[in-house]
């Protein structure tokens, strides 16, 4: 090969094991799908003038398939991020209320297909290193699956149970179920049993690879079964962390807390100090109106916050 020619000639991307196409082509696709689900959200609205019975319910089929793919489109950015480790996850939240909140959400959906959802969940704490958004994510997969595959009056049981060691989240129906050989396999994405794919249920086979990924970010792990309720059962395994390392961590909070202060108005202040406090309980808020402080705020504050002026009326004195 010529000089030219080595010079001229492109590289061939280094992807790792497909994320960072996977990422980008989901990243790309986003925008349409949004733009064009949008785009139907108001034609439905009547923006564009009245719509014939077969319309609108074209339309509406049209907006429920963009709808999945706008799912699928965050579920695959999910994934990918998890998998590059860029969703870093953080430790002790309540297991179990997370759970009963997150089922209460299912439960209207459950009784317009006259499901019965049913829920095993002890008043136990349990924590986990996953937050809110990740574990919310992943039991809400676990319930949709189980609500897309179960027929009109079937049993969707959710339990969470724990031990010493480990806490269990099983959510089990009365569906199709998941044939032996498939049982690994669905975790992998776009991977749906030949029962899925003859059903009348659309699907992306994007759910359980989530939740994979979720459980793996914990430091758990999950499998497939044949549940006792004639479907499938899908059982998550995350590791307990010491409820110790919650005290040291508020002990060391309580030792070094934050301290806050903000200079506003009689409307402003509060507000800010309001968020300040939501975002972190223990910190030390004061608030000092910017009218008492007029001109010599902005130098007089310095002293203030490092505690050399204690009372904020010495503020307005010249030494």
């Amino acid at each position: 090969m010529s000089q030219k020619s080595e010079k001229n000639s492109v590289k061939p991307i280094d992807l790792q094991n497909g994320l960072d196409l996977l990422a980008l082509g989901s990243h790309q696709m986003r925008s349409p799908v949004v733009a064009a689900r949008s785009l139907l959200q108001t034609v439905l609205g009547g923006y564009a003038g009245p719509l014939t019975e077969r319309q609108r319910d074209l339309l509406n089929k049209a907006d429920h398939r963009c709808g999945q793919a706008e799912e699928a489109v965050h579920r695959l950015l999910a994934i990918t991020r998890l998998q590059r480790g860029q969703e870093a996850p953080f430790p002790l939240d309540e297991a179990a209320g997370l759970v009963w909140r997150i089922a209460e959400e299912y439960a209207t959906r459950a009784r317009e297909r006259e499901i019965d959802l049913t829920l095993r969940i002890p008043s136990v704490r349990g924590y986990v290193l996953l937050g809110n958004a990740l574990f919310t994510e992943m039991v809400q997969a676990l319930l949709d699956n189980a609500c897309k595959y179960t027929p009109d009056y079937g049993s969707i049981r959710l339990s969470l149970t724990t031990d010493k060691t480990t806490l269990t989240l099983a959510v089990a129906d009365s569906g199709i179920g998941i044939p032996e050989d498939m049982r690994k396999k669905v975790f992998e994405p776009f991977v749906r049993t030949s029962h899925a794919n003859h059903s009348s249920r659309p699907g992306t086979g994007l759910g359980l690879a989530l939740v994979r990924a979720i459980a793996a970010s914990g430091g758990g792990d999950v499998r497939a079964v044949k549940a006792d309720l004639g479907g499938a059962e899908i059982v998550v395994s995350l590791p307990l962390v010491r409820r110790q390392l919650e005290t040291n961590r508020g002990e060391d909070r309580m030792s070094n807390p934050l301290r806050v202060v903000i200079v506003g108005g009689v409307a402003a202040g509060p507000k800010v100090a309001s968020k300040v406090i939501r975002l972190c309980p223990e910190a030390e808020v004061t608030i000092v109106e910017k009218g008492k402080l007029l001109s010599y705020a902005g130098c007089g504050l310095p002293y203030y916050v490092s505690g050399v002026v204690k009372d904020q009326k010495e503020l307005m004195c010249t030494p």
